[in-house]
């Protein structure tokens, strides 16, 4: 196995990186290679606005690729699909598998990152006829329900389970057989264990199919002690109400996908007026809503009624009426950075963000401003960026699509209790991934004495032998 994404070193202090794995196996003396996901990093580079995951360079040494996994949609897992370095990659006949939700919103993600580069005149990192191409081979690889692949016939499958983390997300357990030998592999893709508005917490897999090894487990949360989700949202959704009944503006930048058509539902059953902004936010949004938005029992309807889809950006702003926006994207840049610019400077408005900022974004600069500071927000519509003294009270909101650091060694516990390496009297295998530093210290202090851990941010432990 090879972690090819995240971060190593100082950079691991603060960010998470993009993700990226690559799982080689020899059964039955044959060699067979996967991928699972393929993200874009977050990257302040002055350059261009795009990063391939750290190591995607090191895909040239490794063996032609059978088949790829898609976890879920977000930019972060699945925007470097159509990087030459991956493609170069991929078998004629690879397929991309990804559930039927994530499948739906995947061209919106690849046309988004390519639409960026175009904005900012900067090369670009794949072209539309890339896009298409990767968008053909999910064809092959659709999952409409929660099910088993089998990918060698007798030697390899895999299950397709719910994760929870937004609509569509999925876990993948490889099982590989070989004669009398039999191992489960999981990666965990980003992992919720609480219920939201659009989708239930990731339930435990069925019988046969828990985890000898987790090969990667979604450590966001491990830094730091969160609120509840649902205490989370109550929050956000009371300040808003607080806020527009006082005659004030309240605005949150959130993810298009499944964050902004959430927190605009929440917003709306305090029954204000709310504005969901930004194309790609009420095109997804639609998606959700669709046949193509639904995959597993899990799923859920968000209702959006009262939620006003505004006819021209900036509508809200203009007619004036105080009342309560969401706009994308979760990092504070695309269609929140106008608002940003705007509202920031009215001492009558209360904005916050929805969840994780990286560092180096609008987001992270907004949600660590006082009243008084200058922030520099970067637009899409301007080359330098406006310098914007703050007058308005920011709140950081962490209504996390992520399990929360304690449930997730439970569910951890849970998932390794069968492990045919624990029932021997050995340690089963947990890979961290997907957090930073901290986050893989408080983990490995709560793991160690019972399992065996390896850490996305070590570089020995990022080309390993799994199972013998």
């Amino acid at each position: 196995m090879r972690i090819l994404g995240g971060k190593t070193g100082r950079s691991a202090l603060h960010e998470i990186g993009a993700s990226m794995y690559l799982l080689m196996v020899k059964v039955y003396g044959r060699e067979y290679c996967y991928l699972i996901d393929a993200g874009m990093e977050t990257n302040d580079d002055l350059e261009v606005s795009w990063r391939g995951p750290m190591d995607v360079a090191k895909l040239r040494y490794s063996p032609m690729i059978d088949a790829a996994f898609a976890t879920h949609a977000h930019r972060d897992h699945v925007a470097a699909f159509c990087l030459k370095e991956v493609r170069s990659r991929l078998k004629p006949d690879a397929p991309l598998i990804a559930t039927r939700t994530t499948s739906a919103f995947l061209p919106y993600v690849l046309h988004d990152q390519f639409r960026i580069a175009e904005k900012k005149d900067e090369k670009k990192p794949y072209g539309l006829k890339d896009i298409y191409e990767m968008t053909k081979r999910t064809r092959k690889g659709r999952i409409a329900k929660p099910e088993i692949l089998e990918l060698v016939p007798g030697a390899i499958s895999v299950l397709v389970w719910p994760a929870g983390h937004i609509r569509g997300a999925c876990s993948y357990f490889f099982k590989i057989c070989e004669g009398s030998k039999e191992v489960v592999i999981m990666f965990s893709g980003d992992y919720a264990l609480h219920d939201q508005l659009s989708t239930v917490a990731a339930p435990l897999p069925p019988e046969g199919w828990y985890p000898d090894v987790i090969m990667s487990f979604d450590c966001t949360n491990g830094a730091e002690k969160l609120n509840s989700w649902k205490s989370e949202i109550e929050r956000m959704a009371d300040d808003g109400f607080t806020a527009v009944k006082a005659g004030s503006w309240f605005f949150t930048f959130a993810f298009a996908m499944d964050r902004c058509p959430t927190f605009a539902s929440a917003l709306a059953q305090k029954g204000l007026p709310v504005y969901l902004d930004g194309p790609s936010a009420l095109s997804l949004g639609k998606v959700m809503a669709s046949g193509n938005g639904f995959w597993c029992e899990g799923d859920r309807r968000v209702d959006m009624a009262g939620v006003r889809e505004t006819e021209f950006y900036g509508e809200p702003v203009v007619l004036g009426e105080p009342s309560a926006i969401v706009a994308p994207s979760g990092m504070g840049h695309g269609p929140a950075a106008g608002y940003l610019v705007d509202l920031l400077q009215r001492e009558n408005a209360v904005i916050g963000s929805s969840g994780y900022v990286a560092a180096g974004t609008n987001g992270r600069k907004v949600v660590n401003a006082k009243r008084g500071d200058t922030v520099r927000i970067e637009t899409s519509e301007n080359e330098e960026p406006v310098e914007v003294v703050v007058a308005a009270r920011c709140e950081k909101y962490r209504a996390t699509a992520h399990a929360l650091r304690e449930d997730a060694v439970t569910r951890i516990e849970e998932l390794l209790a069968r492990s045919s390496f624990r029932t021997r009297g050995g340690k089963p295998l947990v890979g961290l991934c997907h957090g930073s530093t901290r986050a893989y210290d408080w983990f490995q202090k709560n793991l160690d004495s019972r399992f065996r851990t390896i850490r996305a941010d070590v570089e020995k432990d990022r080309d390993i032998e799994l199972v013998d």
